[in-house]
């Protein structure tokens, strides 16, 4: 049996060492940058169903007052900041009993705008959907900024609102109802 020198086998241990925390180092940094994506998706995602549901309820209002809706008293684009109550616990604005079509659309607007206070730069957009008429399907589009959930941003639709402020890339989410 051949014996090497116990000198030549001194820094074998040592770089095995090297190799074993460069490894190490990698899959740290990985495992952080991954959790960092999955924040950011987390926070994309979140905003992009506060949206969906801001969406919903618009629907759901404007279904409630379809006199309001033919009349065209939620057509238009209006930021959340422009019609939300100075107070955001305060009630919407009062209307005498019994409403009329243009008060409830502007109650509904100021409470929408309430509700839109968590999504950073919140717009809406409502318009009949072209060959609709009156009464018919409406389209709602809302708009803010915030990430982006995976790739790049889309481009939003030229009918899309623009966002209040600045923020990540503009999102926009269209649904269209039938009003």
């Amino acid at each position: 049996m051949l014996k090497l020198p116990a000198r030549s086998m001194g820094g074998n241990s040592l770089l095995e060492v090297l190799a074993g925390l460069l490894l190490m180092s990698f899959g740290m940094l990985s495992m952080a940058a991954l959790q960092a994506r999955l924040a950011s998706q987390s926070e994309a995602i979140q905003l992009r169903a506060r949206a969906w549901t801001l969406a919903q309820d618009l629907a759901e209002r404007l279904r409630a007052n379809p006199e309001g809706v033919a009349g065209g008293f939620y057509d238009g684009m209006w930021h959340a900041s422009a019609h939300a109550p100075a107070d955001r616990s305060s009630a919407a604005p009062a209307c005498a009993e019994p409403c009329d079509p243009a008060e409830v659309a502007r109650a509904d607007r100021a409470r929408w705008s309430a509700g839109a206070s968590r999504l950073p730069g919140a717009a809406v957009s409502v318009a009949r959907a072209p060959g609709s008429g009156t009464g018919g399907l409406v389209d709602i589009r809302v708009a803010w900024h915030g990430p982006v959930d995976g790739g790049e941003a889309p481009t939003p639709d030229a009918d899309c609102p623009v966002p209040e402020g600045e923020g990540g890339p503009a999102q926009c989410l269209h649904l269209r109802v039938d009003g």
